[in-house]
């Protein structure tokens, strides 16, 4: 598990490292093909970090700097979970479809349900993904589920926390956490990130999104 404060934490120390192990990845040392799918969360309480809504370029940057064999997809949620952009390659010339995909993020919705975004991507990933490539789910949110109903809530989140855990975890598909809060809710993103074998961030600046994706990229790339 890995939790950045970025307001006490250099950008030096954070990205320089990040940068060198992800060009050694993308250099040969990492699985020859990758299927990832960004999981964002497109409700109100979003522009509490991002008022700008900095964050689909974030990811534009990241996905552009890829150039070994990776598809990627997008899945925006509010209440529900949108298949936005299904799998596309990143060497072809289809991630205009991919940025028209995140242009839709405007963080207008009132309700929000990571549960219903992660089985979405659980299945794109079981049903679309590749023989033998490295499966991974990117989750973007600010660390509540909220439908509305906190009864609800708390079933969706025992669901995510048990069963769509142990559904990735044994299919082998790893979950990264990004947090985009200062206040929310963050031991659920925890539990699913070590779980699963992957990473959890935590990110209360915007202008953090940068250091922590390249970092990311670090531990995306490196095994």
């Amino acid at each position: 598990m890995i939790k950045l404060n970025l307001m006490q934490v250099t950008r030096a120390l954070l990205i320089l490292p990040a940068v060198v192990v992800w060009h050694a990845a993308l250099a040969g040392l990492a699985p020859a093909k990758d299927d990832i799918i960004f999981l964002v969360d497109n409700s109100l309480v979003m522009q509490q970090i991002d008022n700008e809504i900095a964050l689909p370029g974030s990811i534009r940057a990241f996905v552009e700097q890829i150039s070994r064999n990776v598809r990627v997809a997008l899945i925006l949620f509010d209440e529900n979970a949108t298949l936005e952009v299904p799998f596309v390659a990143v060497k072809g010339k289809q991630l205009g479809e991919f940025a028209q995909g995140l242009a839709a993020v405007d963080y207008t919705d009132r309700f929000s349900n990571s549960a219903a975004a992660l089985e979405r991507g659980l299945h794109e990933l079981q049903s679309d993904g590749r023989s033998g490539a490295g499966k991974s789910i990117i989750l973007f949110t600010q660390g509540n589920i909220d439908t509305g109903n906190e009864a609800l809530d708390a079933n969706f989140s025992k669901w995510m926390s048990e069963v769509l855990a142990e559904d990735a975890a044994q299919a082998r598909i790893r979950i990264f956490c990004i947090a985009l809060s200062a206040t929310g809710e963050i031991t659920l993103l925890e539990a699913l990130a070590r779980r699963t074998g992957g990473a959890f961030y935590q990110v209360k600046a915007a202008d953090g999104m940068s250091a922590v994706l390249d970092n990311l990229a670090a531990v995306l790339f490196s095994r």
